[in-house]
């Protein structure tokens, strides 16, 4: 074989790798649908007290319309469910003041349109912990404390 037709052989097994490699690229990326990336609680996020909203952040801008989202706690009882608010990046759902979340561990449950307009399904998860109220008590010959650890069950 000459070194031209060599060359040329090359550059074609070359294009070949490059054009496989392009597809192979480009076909990944139109097929990524928005994945949480963030939120507020974040996904296992232990909780002092209970939030007013639950937010998720995507990696894209989900479209408007068609989204829902839900919470419900360890039982599965779902608490809460609604079309939530978009802006941009985050989607948020209102937590109503009817709605008690007590200390347990809680699913967010979600269906979005992404932005590549497929619809997107997941969930994330956070828990409230039950309320503890703690005292100090140390005896030192300058100082006084007092330390009760009291754990509240509901």
């Amino acid at each position: 074989m000459s070194t031209s037709a060599a060359s040329a052989n090359i550059k074609r097994r070359l294009a070949a790798v490059l054009l496989g490699c392009f597809c192979a690229i480009t076909t990944t990326v139109a097929h990524a649908h928005d994945a949480v990336v963030g939120g507020s609680p974040a996904d296992g996020e232990v909780l002092a007290s209970a939030p007013t909203t639950v937010t998720l952040e995507f990696s894209g801008e989900p479209k408007q319309g068609f989204n829902t989202m839900a919470i419900s706690n360890s039982k599965g009882d779902v608490l809460v469910t609604g079309e939530p608010t978009v802006d941009g990046r985050n989607v948020t759902l209102a937590i109503p003041e009817t709605t008690t979340l007590t200390p347990d561990e809680y699913t967010i449950g979600f269906q979005i349109t992404s932005s590549d307009g497929h619809s997107t399904r997941g969930k994330t998860t956070f828990t409230i912990a039950e309320r503890r109220y703690v005292t100090d008590i140390f005896f030192t010959p300058r100082r006084f404390k007092f330390r009760i650890l009291v754990f509240m069950h509901h």
